[in-house]
């Protein structure tokens, strides 16, 4: 912290004559300013990287194949299930030749239509991973590589997610092989 009352110690200093001392205090506070505005720099770096991740937590689906980053009604996307997964990277998916989407960085390749849709913007991650779940009861590791609550969904992590899926329009319970707890789906 910058210890305001060195200020007047230096001006102090420079009343008394004693510039040389003045001079010396005065860089050492200067210096203590510069370490500090660069602690501040840093800081504000590392809560916008929090921010970033707090969004990408808020806003990725996996779909069973494949994630989207859904922001209001804008679906982007697809991004590479592998990709994401192993390195923490949204690589978007290309067109492949033979009807499917293929990732440029890693070669992998996925259905172009997934046996289940998105879900729907303001589901989050429950029902991503729920849909991951239902794909396919061996792929549980998958599912649970999602975020945040995806992964406890997808992990069957409470029994309040068949009162959620009760709860919610539209949605049906699907019990995984795994844990036997029931998800939210959406159809």
């Amino acid at each position: 912290m910058l210890d305001y009352y060195r200020f007047k110690e230096i001006h102090d200093l420079f009343m008394k004559g004693k510039t040389e001392e003045a001079r010396h205090v005065l860089m050492e506070m200067q210096s203590r300013y510069v370490s500090l505005c660069d602690e501040n720099t840093m800081l504000k770096m590392q809560v916008q990287e929090f921010e970033d991740i707090l969004y990408l937590s808020r806003n990725l689906v996996f779909d069973g194949f494949c994630y989207w980053l859904i922001t209001g009604n804008i679906k982007q996307g697809p991004f590479c299930q592998s990709c994401y997964n192993r390195d923490g990277v949204l690589v978007r998916l290309a067109a492949a030749h033979d009807g499917k989407w293929q990732c440029a960085t890693c070669g992998a390749t996925y259905e172009r239509e997934p046996r289940y849709g998105v879900p729907a913007p303001g589901f989050g991650h429950a029902f991503g991973a729920a849909l991951a779940t239902a794909h396919g009861a061996g792929r549980a590791g998958m599912a649970g590589s999602a975020i945040g609550e995806g992964r406890a969904a997808s992990l069957g992590a409470g029994e309040d997610m068949a009162a959620e899926a009760q709860a919610l329009p539209g949605a049906q319970a699907v019990r995984t092989a795994r844990t036997g707890k029931l998800l939210p789906f959406v159809k």
